[in-house]
């Protein structure tokens, strides 16, 4: 453990450590979104997006 800390300082300290870490990577989605929902509204073509997901199911239509 970190020296000085005791067990619930610490899990404070590394809560908060993600917490903040975390909160740089949604300022980084949320900007997306914004440069989508405004191309959306301009109604804009050929607008390229990448992203990641998994396939939970394929549907009849989808061959």
């Amino acid at each position: 453990m970190v020296s000085g800390l005791n067990k619930d300082s610490f899990m404070k300290w590394f809560f908060a450590f993600w917490l903040v870490l975390a909160s740089f990577f949604s300022v980084g989605l949320h900007a997306n979104d914004s440069v989508l929902q405004q191309a959306y509204k301009s109604q804009q073509s050929d607008l390229q997006v990448q992203g990641f997901g998994k396939v939970v199911k394929v549907l009849p239509d989808d061959n």
